[in-house]
Protein backbone atom coordinates (compact mmCIF):
# COMPACT_ATOMS: atom_id res chain seq x y z
CA UNK A 1 0.00 0.00 0.00
CA UNK A 2 3.00 2.28 0.93
CA UNK A 3 4.56 1.89 -2.47
CA UNK A 4 0.90 3.03 -4.46
CA UNK A 5 1.22 5.59 -2.83
CA UNK A 6 4.86 6.75 -3.68
CA UNK A 7 4.01 5.69 -6.82
CA UNK A 8 0.86 8.13 -6.67
CA UNK A 9 2.39 11.22 -5.03
CA UNK A 10 5.79 10.56 -7.52
CA UNK A 11 2.98 10.75 -10.38
CA UNK A 12 0.85 13.70 -8.89
CA UNK A 13 3.90 15.86 -8.53
CA UNK A 14 5.41 14.78 -12.06
CA UNK A 15 1.61 16.53 -13.23
CA UNK A 16 2.40 19.41 -11.18
CA UNK A 17 5.78 20.03 -12.51
CA UNK A 18 4.64 19.62 -16.18
CA UNK A 19 1.83 21.89 -15.78
CA UNK A 20 4.13 24.46 -14.16
CA UNK A 21 6.56 24.03 -16.53
CA UNK A 22 4.15 24.65 -19.58
CA UNK A 23 3.16 27.86 -17.82
CA UNK A 24 6.61 29.23 -17.93
CA UNK A 25 6.96 28.10 -21.84
CA UNK A 26 3.64 30.03 -22.47
CA UNK A 27 4.92 32.90 -20.75
CA UNK A 28 8.99 32.63 -21.68
CA UNK A 29 7.25 32.53 -25.14
CA UNK A 30 5.67 35.99 -24.53
CA UNK A 31 9.17 37.46 -23.37
CA UNK A 32 9.28 39.03 -20.05
CA UNK A 33 8.98 37.42 -16.75
CA UNK A 34 5.60 38.39 -14.73
CA UNK A 35 7.98 39.05 -11.70
CA UNK A 36 9.56 42.25 -13.12
CA UNK A 37 6.34 44.10 -12.29
CA UNK A 38 2.93 43.58 -11.95
CA UNK A 39 0.07 43.70 -14.95
CA UNK A 40 -1.91 46.15 -14.75
CA UNK A 41 -2.49 49.85 -17.00
CA UNK A 42 0.26 52.07 -16.79
CA UNK A 43 0.86 55.46 -17.82
CA UNK A 44 2.91 56.14 -21.03
CA UNK A 45 5.75 58.46 -20.87
CA UNK A 46 6.55 58.72 -24.37
CA UNK A 47 6.89 55.75 -27.35
CA UNK A 48 9.58 55.50 -29.90
CA UNK A 49 10.73 53.22 -32.65
CA UNK A 50 14.60 53.06 -31.69
CA UNK A 51 16.24 53.68 -28.68
CA UNK A 52 17.58 57.33 -29.83
CA UNK A 53 13.96 58.44 -29.21
CA UNK A 54 12.82 56.44 -25.75
CA UNK A 55 16.81 57.43 -23.95
CA UNK A 56 17.04 58.79 -20.96
CA UNK A 57 15.23 57.03 -18.49
CA UNK A 58 13.92 58.48 -14.90
CA UNK A 59 14.72 55.94 -11.92
CA UNK A 60 10.96 55.39 -11.96
CA UNK A 61 10.50 54.33 -16.07
CA UNK A 62 10.94 50.89 -17.48
CA UNK A 63 11.14 50.33 -21.53
CA UNK A 64 8.99 47.83 -22.59
CA UNK A 65 7.66 46.05 -25.86
CA UNK A 66 4.92 46.64 -27.62
CA UNK A 67 3.07 43.17 -28.21
CA UNK A 68 1.99 42.52 -31.98
CA UNK A 69 -0.27 39.81 -31.62
CA UNK A 70 -3.20 42.19 -30.03
CA UNK A 71 -3.16 44.48 -32.77
CA UNK A 72 -3.79 45.11 -36.83
CA UNK A 73 -0.52 45.71 -38.05
CA UNK A 74 -1.79 48.94 -39.62
CA UNK A 75 -2.68 50.43 -36.31
CA UNK A 76 -0.21 50.70 -33.82
CA UNK A 77 3.30 50.66 -35.13
CA UNK A 78 5.11 51.23 -32.18
CA UNK A 79 8.39 49.73 -31.00
CA UNK A 80 9.05 50.29 -27.77
CA UNK A 81 6.80 52.29 -24.46
CA UNK A 82 8.11 53.77 -21.71
CA UNK A 83 5.90 53.39 -18.78
CA UNK A 84 6.30 55.27 -15.57
CA UNK A 85 6.42 52.33 -12.89
CA UNK A 86 4.46 54.71 -10.48
CA UNK A 87 1.56 55.54 -12.19
CA UNK A 88 -0.63 52.18 -12.71
CA UNK A 89 -3.86 50.43 -11.67
CA UNK A 90 -3.52 46.80 -10.95
CA UNK A 91 -4.70 44.14 -13.16
CA UNK A 92 -6.45 41.99 -10.52
CA UNK A 93 -9.55 40.09 -11.60
CA UNK A 94 -12.40 38.95 -8.93
CA UNK A 95 -13.02 35.87 -11.48
CA UNK A 96 -10.97 34.33 -14.66
CA UNK A 97 -11.68 36.35 -17.98
CA UNK A 98 -14.71 35.94 -20.18
CA UNK A 99 -14.27 35.33 -24.25
CA UNK A 100 -17.13 36.41 -26.39
CA UNK A 101 -17.17 36.95 -30.90
CA UNK A 102 -16.81 39.99 -32.05
CA UNK A 103 -18.42 41.17 -34.87
CA UNK A 104 -15.44 40.64 -37.16
CA UNK A 105 -14.62 37.07 -35.76
CA UNK A 106 -12.19 37.70 -33.34
CA UNK A 107 -12.41 37.45 -29.62
CA UNK A 108 -12.92 39.81 -26.89
CA UNK A 109 -12.27 39.77 -22.97
CA UNK A 110 -14.05 40.85 -20.46
CA UNK A 111 -12.28 41.37 -17.24
CA UNK A 112 -13.67 42.17 -13.76
CA UNK A 113 -11.87 44.05 -11.47
CA UNK A 114 -11.52 42.92 -7.84
CA UNK A 115 -13.06 46.35 -5.72
CA UNK A 116 -9.82 47.16 -4.61
CA UNK A 117 -8.40 47.25 -8.54
CA UNK A 118 -11.48 49.19 -9.62
CA UNK A 119 -10.90 51.73 -6.87
CA UNK A 120 -7.61 52.22 -8.52
CA UNK A 121 -8.79 52.48 -11.99
CA UNK A 122 -11.02 55.35 -11.32
CA UNK A 123 -8.38 57.23 -9.12
CA UNK A 124 -5.76 56.93 -11.76
CA UNK A 125 -7.95 57.44 -14.70
CA UNK A 126 -9.25 60.65 -13.06
CA UNK A 127 -5.64 61.88 -12.67
CA UNK A 128 -4.84 60.72 -15.80
CA UNK A 129 -7.37 62.26 -18.21
CA UNK A 130 -6.70 62.95 -21.90
CA UNK A 131 -3.57 60.78 -21.37
CA UNK A 132 -2.14 57.57 -23.02
CA UNK A 133 -1.61 54.41 -21.02
CA UNK A 134 -1.34 50.56 -21.89
CA UNK A 135 -2.22 47.46 -20.51
CA UNK A 136 0.63 45.57 -19.73
CA UNK A 137 0.63 41.96 -19.24
CA UNK A 138 3.80 39.88 -18.49
CA UNK A 139 6.07 42.45 -18.93
CA UNK A 140 4.24 43.30 -22.62
CA UNK A 141 2.08 46.23 -23.33
CA UNK A 142 -0.77 45.08 -25.32
CA UNK A 143 -2.90 48.09 -26.29
CA UNK A 144 -2.59 52.17 -26.24
CA UNK A 145 -5.59 53.90 -25.56
CA UNK A 146 -6.20 57.50 -24.40
CA UNK A 147 -7.88 57.59 -21.20
CA UNK A 148 -11.25 60.20 -22.17
CA UNK A 149 -13.17 59.63 -19.55
CA UNK A 150 -13.29 58.20 -15.80
CA UNK A 151 -13.50 54.56 -15.50
CA UNK A 152 -15.64 53.79 -12.84
CA UNK A 153 -17.37 50.87 -13.42
CA UNK A 154 -14.60 48.37 -12.97
CA UNK A 155 -15.10 46.50 -16.31
CA UNK A 156 -12.56 46.02 -18.72
CA UNK A 157 -12.86 44.56 -22.37
CA UNK A 158 -9.47 43.78 -24.49
CA UNK A 159 -10.87 43.84 -28.36
CA UNK A 160 -9.65 43.26 -31.75
CA UNK A 161 -6.82 41.05 -30.82
CA UNK A 162 -5.86 37.36 -33.20
CA UNK A 163 -7.71 34.14 -31.67
CA UNK A 164 -3.97 33.10 -30.59
CA UNK A 165 -3.37 36.23 -28.73
CA UNK A 166 -6.80 35.84 -26.51
CA UNK A 167 -6.05 32.26 -26.14
CA UNK A 168 -2.38 33.69 -24.50
CA UNK A 169 -4.12 36.44 -23.01
CA UNK A 170 -6.82 34.06 -21.28
CA UNK A 171 -4.21 31.69 -19.59
CA UNK A 172 -1.94 34.25 -18.60
CA UNK A 173 -4.80 36.17 -16.84
CA UNK A 174 -5.63 32.92 -14.90
CA UNK A 175 -2.67 34.08 -12.43
CA UNK A 176 -4.47 37.60 -11.94
CA UNK A 177 -7.66 36.05 -9.72
CA UNK A 178 -7.62 37.44 -6.60
CA UNK A 179 -9.57 36.02 -3.86
CA UNK A 180 -11.80 38.99 -2.03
Amino acid sequence: MNGLKNVVGLLSLGLLLTVSSCSNSVRSLQGASSLDFPDGIYLIERTGDNHKEIYPFASNERRIRFNKEFIEKTDQDVKYIVINMGEYAPLELREGPKAEAQEDNRKRLMLNLTKGAKEQLKDFTTKHLNKLTTIVVDGEALTMHKIRTVIDGGQLQVTRCTDNACELLYVQLQDNIVKE
